[in-house]
Order: C-alpha cells, then sequence, then structure tokens
C-alpha cells in the first residue's frame, strides 16, 4: 500500500493535465532584491514583506479560496524567487518519493499498456491527484507559450519537477510526447515551514509556507532571452493550490490559483500571468498633498516632487488662486470642508447652543489633557485595531453632531459656497468622524440609537451600538457625496477617514467616496510590517462596496522635532516603499510644506512620484 502511494504521489506531483482560458491575468511587477534571503520556507526577510502579496482564488469561477493562499515572487543576480502561505488546520501529507526514483516501468505498471495516450494520461493524473495537497509552479520563460517547467511541491517538501518541450493545448495522440519528468532543475532549493503539527489530525493546525529559489543557470537553455532577465522582460507564469481536507477524501479537494483560468487546466499557457521583471525604482499614480503659503510658489515646488491633486484650505478667493497656479503646473486643486467645525454653527445659528458630539467624562478628561499639553501625537493612535484603545485615545478638538439633522443641513450650506467655484476638481473632508472613535452619547444620538436597538433586538447592546454609529458615518458620507454630485456630477470627492472607527478601520469604501485617504504611515514611526498588513487591508476593501472607489495610503510628514517624533528621509523612503510593495497607488501626504523645505525628504518623494 506504502509503496503504491509513493508511485500514486509522484506521478501526481508529475503532469497536470487540465487548463483552460484565461479569466483574469493581471500583470505581475516582480522587484529586483539585494537583500541576500535565507530558504527555510518562513518568508521573514524584509524583502519578502515588502512583495506584493497575490491573492489566490478559486481556479475555475474566481470566488474566493476557502482557505486563505498568497504568493509572492522577487529576484535578484542568482535566483528567481517564488514564496507560498497557505492557511491549512490540517497539515499532512505523505509521498515523499523523488522524482528521480521513478521505474522505468511506470505507466505500464498503473495501467497495464506500453503505449498510453493523452487522455488517458488525463484520467491517471485525475485519479493519483487525489492523494495528497501541494503547491505548484509552472513558468514559461519566454512567454512563447512553449518550452515551460513545471513543479510541484508537498507539505514535507516533496519535490517533482518537469520539462515539457511544447504546448499541451493542441496535443494529439500522433503529437503526443510525455514531459521528460526525470530532468531535474539543478540547484534549485526549496524549503517549507509548518506552523503545527505534521499528520497529527486532532489538533488544530495554522498552515504551512513554501519557499523556493530557481537558479537562473539551470532554466536559461528554456528562453532565447537575458538570463537572469533584464529589467522590462515578461515571463509567463501559473501558481497553484490543490488542497484536500483529509487523507480519504476523495470528492473534496479544491483548486486555487493566480491567475483564474476558467477551467481545471494548467497547461494552456495562454492562461499563464505575465510576471514582469523590473530592477528599477516603481513610482506611484497619483500624490494628492495639502498645505498652505503663496499658490504660485507652493505649487511650483510640488509639481517638481510629482504632486498631481492639492487640497486647498480658505476662502473662496484663496481657493480660485489656488486654481489659477493649479492650471499652469497641471495639478488638480480640491476645497477643503472641515464639516464638523463648531464654527460653522457659531456663525450661522449665534446664540443657541452648539450640538456639539458628547463624550464620557474620562474621555472628556483625557481630551482635555491633551488639548492643554498640545500633546496631538498622543492622541492620534489612527488605526484603532482593538476596541482597548478607546478610552485612552480620542481627539484633542470639539466636533459636531452629524446624528442632528440641522448639523448635516449645515454641511451642505458649505458645500453650496464651494461647488461655485469654477475650475474645482473635488472637495474633501476633514476631520470627519467620532471624537472618541465609535460614538457619540448626546441626547439626540441616544434617541436615535434606542430606536435602532428595538429594531435589532437580536444584537448584544455594545455591539448595536457600535454598528449604529458605523451605520451613521457611513450615512452622511453618502448623502453629503449625493448632494455634491447633484450640484456637480464631475466633481470628485475624498476624505481623511479620521478619526477611524472602531472596531472597523477599514471601511472607506462603503463611503461611496471617489478617494479615500486612510493613515498608514502617521507623524510617528510605526511598525513596517504592521504598516505593509494595513495597505493589503485597505487594498482589499478598496473594491468590496463600489468599484469605482480607490483607497489612499495616508502618509505624514512633519520637520518639527520640538513637537514630533523625528522621521528620517531613510525611514520616509520604507513606508513609501512598503505601501508601494504592497499595492497601492496612491499616496497623500501631509503636511507637504515640511516635506518641500527639506532637502533629503523632498528627493525621496522625487523619486517615487516624479514621472
Amino acid at each position: 500500500m506504502i509503496k503504491n502511494q509513493k508511485i500514486f504521489l509522484l506521478f501526481l506531483l508529475c503532469f497536470s493535465y487540465s487548463c483552460s482560458i484565461c479569466w483574469s491575468a493581471d500583470d505581475y511587477n516582480c522587484y529586483k532584491i539585494q537583500e541576500r534571503v535565507v530558504i527555510d520556507g518562513k518568508l521573514q526577510e524584509t524583502s519578502w514583506k515588502n512583495a506584493r502579496e497575490l491573492i489566490f482564488r478559486d481556479m475555475v469561477n474566481g470566488s474566493p479560496a476557502s482557505l486563505k493562499t498568497t504568493a509572492k515572487m522577487m529576484w535578484d543576480d542568482n535566483y528567481f524567487y517564488v514564496g507560498f502561505e497557505c492557511e491549512d488546520p490540517d497539515v499532512w501529507a505523505r509521498v515523499s518519493l523523488k522524482d528521480s526514483e521513478v521505474p522505468e516501468n511506470l505507466v505500464f505498471r498503473i495501467t497495464r499498456k506500453k503505449e498510453v495516450t493523452p487522455s488517458e494520461w488525463y484520467r491517471f493524473e485525475a485519479e493519483i491527484m487525489n492523494l495528497d495537497k501541494f503547491v505548484k509552479v509552472f513558468i514559461d520563460p519566454d512567454a512563447d507559450q512553449s518550452n515551460y517547467m513545471e513543479f510541484h511541491i508537498n507539505p514535507i517538501n516533496n519535490v517533482f519537477d518537469a520539462w515539457y518541450p511544447h504546448g499541451l493545448q493542441d496535443i494529439t495522440k500522433e503529437t503526443w510526447e510525455s514531459p521528460h519528468v526525470r530532468w531535474s532543475c539543478a540547484g534549485m532549493i526549496s524549503a517549507v515551514y509548518i506552523d503545527g503539527t505534521l499528520n497529527a489530525p486532532h489538533d488544530v493546525d495554522r498552515g504551512w509556507s513554501v519557499e523556493i529559489a530557481f537558479p537562473w543557470k539551470s532554466v536559461k537553455f528554456l528562453t532565447k532571452g537575458s538570463c537572469p532577465p533584464k529589467s522590462g522582460d515578461i515571463w509567463s507564469v501559473l501558481l497553484c493550490r490543490l488542497h484536500r481536507p483529509g487523507f480519504w477524501i476523495q470528492k473534496s479537494k479544491e483548486y486555487w490559483s493566480w491567475p483564474v483560468v476558467g477551467k481545471l487546466n494548467c497547461h494552456i499557457l495562454s492562461t499563464y500571468g505575465k510576471v514582469k521583471f523590473c530592477d528599477d525604482t516603481k513610482k506611484f499614480l497619483k500624490l494628492f498633498a495639502s498645505g498652505s503659503g503663496n499658490p504660485e510658489q507652493v505649487l511650483s515646488q510640488a509639481k517638481e516632487i510629482g504632486v498631481t491633486d492639492f487640497v486647498a484650505a480658505g476662502d473662496e478667493e484663496t481657493i480660485k488662486k489656488y486654481i489659477e497656479a493649479g492650471k499652469k503646473n497641471s495639478i488638480n486643486i480640491y476645497a477643503m470642508i472641515y464639516l464638523n467645525n463648531p464654527e460653522l454653527w457659531k456663525k450661522k445659528y449665534p446664540g443657541i447652543d452648539v450640538p456639539l458630539q458628547r463624550m464620557t467624562e474620562e474621555e472628556n478628561n483625557l481630551k482635555e489633557y491633551f488639548k492643554d499639553k498640545d500633546n496631538r501625537v498622543s492622541s492620534g493612535y489612527q488605526m484603532g485595531e482593538s476596541p482597548r484603545q478607546r478610552n485612552r485615545e480620542v481627539l484633542y478638538i470639539d466636533l459636531l453632531c452629524f446624528h442632528d439633522e440641522r448639523v448635516r443641513n449645515l454641511f451642505k450650506e458649505e458645500i453650496d459656497r464651494l461647488v461655485k467655484i469654477k475650475g474645482l476638481s473635488g472637495i474633501m473632508f476633514d476631520f470627519f468622524g467620532y471624537q472618541n472613535y465609535y460614538g457619540c452619547f448626546c441626547n439626540e444620538s441616544t434617541k436615535q440609537f434606542e430606536r435602532y436597538l428595538a429594531q435589532h433586538k437580536e444584537m448584544e447592546k455594545g455591539k448595536a451600538f457600535e454598528q449604529f454609529s458605523l451605520e451613521t458615518l457611513i450615512s452622511v458620507y453618502q448623502e453629503l457625496i449625493d448632494y455634491i454630485k447633484t450640484k456637480d456630477k464631475t466633481l470628485k470627492t475624498i476624505a481623511h477617514i479620521y478619526p477611524v472607527f472602531l472596531p472597523e478601520p477599514f471601511y472607506g469604501s462603503r463611503t461611496g467616496l471617489d478617494y479615500w485617504a486612510q493613515t498608514i504611515a502617521w507623524y510617528f514611526p510605526r511598525d513596517i510590517a504592521e504598516m505593509g498588513d494595513n495597505t493589503r487591508k485597505m487594498m482589499e476593501d478598496e473594491k468590496k462596496y463600489y468599484v469605482s472607489t480607490s483607497g489612499v495610503g495616508m502618509i505624514g510628514y512633519y520637520n518639527r522635532p520640538d513637537a514630533y517624533p523625528y522621521k528620517s528621509a531613510e525611514r520616509v523612503e520604507m513606508e513609501l516603499k512598503t505601501m508601494l510593495d504592497n499595492g497601492c497607488q496612491y499616496v497623500f501626504v501631509y503636511s507637504l510644506n515640511d516635506v518641500l523645505r527639506t532637502s533629503d525628504v523632498k528627493e525621496v518623494f522625487r523619486k517615487y512620484f516624479k514621472k
């Protein structure tokens, strides 16, 4: 039995004849690295953390994989690197037979035939694929749909490699040519790391990861081009995972891949994703910025570092000056609105009590402390990953309560003032949310929440309050965005998602904004890995609700060491690169003035944005 299992797996890892028409082959920019990579299966180097993550989907229909599966690629002068991370509650594997151990009469022993047709090979493969779980890599170096490689690796790092001189999409009985099963990719290095216990079905594992290094010298014969590739060269790659939940569960295997193929077929090379090798600095597509000063001077300098969109604050005349300067420098101008500003109410309704947001006594004391100390950095955690932050991190300013209909009408009047300005590209909201990051306790808010709770009796009160507050915030966004579009449908909308909402900080795409700026790298240094995770979360959320919405990574920079922590140019570049490598295409920076007056930081922005 064991011997047969080994034979089965070996061939399982050999021949995957199953493929189709390309469904969605998104290009992947594969960046050259300088860091030395240790092949241990853990993907723990900074280069791995910074590489763009590919999220696998169902190979046929594109639906989300039931177990998260991701892959990354990168390269250097010696190797092409591929890494997989596979969520898996039960990591198991059985076959350890190497392809060099395949008996010459394997096909005859299994099929009882000396000659095998393509269809018989396919049926044979379908049978043996019931034996194990593994990841797969297919590489067509020339992207010429011929002369390609196949690699299989299971959780015990059993490797099968094969070379196909020709593509299989047009194979017939007359032209049938078996792959070179005994070919080996000399010098290939692979490792598997298991976060859990192998072959122990009674405990719960977290998953397994695979790290592979393909040496250029061993695949050079497959390409007519440069190897190592030159910057700009494009190869075709297909990455797959076959998952089976248990040893003998025959009908539950699942196939996930990048890109989505459309059928269970890994050998139609036209379906492969395009991997572009890059050794130059990739750049963002847009740079939003906000600052102050003489419009002509500010925007001419802004253009030199790649600013595409500028947010101007001030009265109508000031914004008009920015619009004129923006035309000269090909920069779009947005008008800033501080909608929650109590001064708007005092100007409109003098002598009438201001409907401010109300917090707990403890939170009010904390606000006053931060206000007195001007300790603004300490008061803004920004991302709000955990509800435990609520009682110690609040905004230091007063905000209007938008649960009050009069306040929302006041917002619309402010919008009316700005949409009349000719040449405006859009409107930005800032300081729009809750002072305490999760809700308001004023009388009007409390009344509305009681009605909400009566309609959602099945919900726990604390959870209901969070949901009520978030839904209110989103509905106000949508109400105001719709109002802007009725006035001028060409105007774009953007908001700084600040303060973030607990416990769901990544809600930007639910608002209907054209752009939503999510705080990724704030004024004080944060953990780089966390920044990468948050960038990916932002990009994942980007098209969750509105197909036209775009996430914008927010970076803060102050050259004011007396009040804010110091951030070097090297640190700023690390933050930008982390956002870029994790899929972010648009960035918002504040304060632009501080960037422009710091020469080395200014050069970093020029490097990543200037076209």
